[in-house]
C-alpha cells in the first residue's frame, strides 16, 4: 500500500499526486510545491528516498553514517580507465541541486591517487558524514515550507 508522506491536512484533492519519494519524486514535488500547486507525495516504503538510503546513528557510538545505496556524486566528470573499459560518473544535475540546496560537501577520498578522488560526499557543519539522504530529506522539507 502507498502511504502518503506530509499530505497536506484537510486537502482531499491534490493538484499534482507524486507517486515515489526518491531524487526524482522529491525534486518535482518541490519544484511544483514552490510554483503554488498542491503536492501529495506518495511513498510505497516507510521511508524517503529510493534506492538512496542512509542508516544513521550507527556503530558502537552512534556515530556512524552507513550508506546502504547510493552515497556519493561528482560535481565534474570522473574518468576512470579498467582495462579495455572506460567508465565515465558525471552527476552534473545531483551537483547542482545539492549546491542550491546549500548542503557542506567534502571529497568522499581525500586520496587525490584514487580514482573516485574527484567525487564527493554531503557533510555536516563539522565535515563529518551527514548521509546522502540530506539532499532528498531537504527537498521534502522544502516542499512542505511551500505549503505553508
Amino acid at each position: 500500500a502507498l502511504a502518503a508522506l506530509g499530505a497536506l491536512a484537510g486537502a482531499p484533492d491534490c493538484d499534482l499526486a507524486v507517486v515515489g519519494a526518491g531524487a526524482g519524486g522529491a525534486y518535482a514535488a518541490w519544484r511544483n510545491a514552490e510554483a503554488g500547486r498542491t503536492v501529495c507525495v506518495f511513498e510505497r516504503a516507510a521511508r524517503p528516498g529510493g534506492r538512496i538510503h542512509s542508516l544513521r546513528e550507527q556503530g558502537p557510538r552512534g556515530d556512524l553514517v552507513v550508506e546502504a545505496g547510493g552515497y556519493r556524486f561528482a560535481p565534474h566528470p570522473v574518468v576512470i580507465q579498467h582495462g579495455q573499459f572506460k567508465f565515465r560518473f558525471s552527476t552534473p544535475i545531483t551537483s547542482s541541486i545539492i549546491k542550491e540546496l546549500g548542503l557542506r560537501t567534502a571529497r568522499y577520498n581525500p586520496n587525490a591517487s584514487q580514482w573516485d578522488h574527484g567525487m564527493y560526499k554531503i557533510v555536516d557543519k563539522d565535515g563529518e558524514d551527514a548521509g546522502y539522504l540530506t539532499f532528498i530529506e531537504r527537498m521534502l522539507g522544502r516542499r512542505r515550507a511551500a505549503a505553508r
